[in-house]
């Protein structure tokens, strides 16, 4: 069943245009995510941050690193 999903997963990344990153602590620990992100920016996908959780900049992954982020962490007044 596993394998299954999986295959779907990178299906799904094949047929997007763009691949939206929800940044939290437990994606920096994640390395289905980290081989998701991995396998759209080989296919050169556009990836699309967005903070759900805080994450320290410094400890964002090089793929992530650079890219703007849309904050969703801070509430909006």
């Amino acid at each position: 069943m596993g394998q299954e999903w999986w295959a779907e997963i990178l299906n799904q990344i094949r047929l997007s245009e763009a691949i939206v990153v929800a940044l939290s602590p437990g994606l920096l620990e994640s390395p289905a995510s980290a081989a998701e992100r991995g396998y759209a920016v080989q296919l050169e996908k556009v990836l699309l941050p967005v903070c759900l959780r805080p994450v320290r900049n410094e400890l964002l992954p090089p793929d992530l690193a650079p890219l703007q982020i849309v904050d969703y962490c801070t509430p909006w007044p």
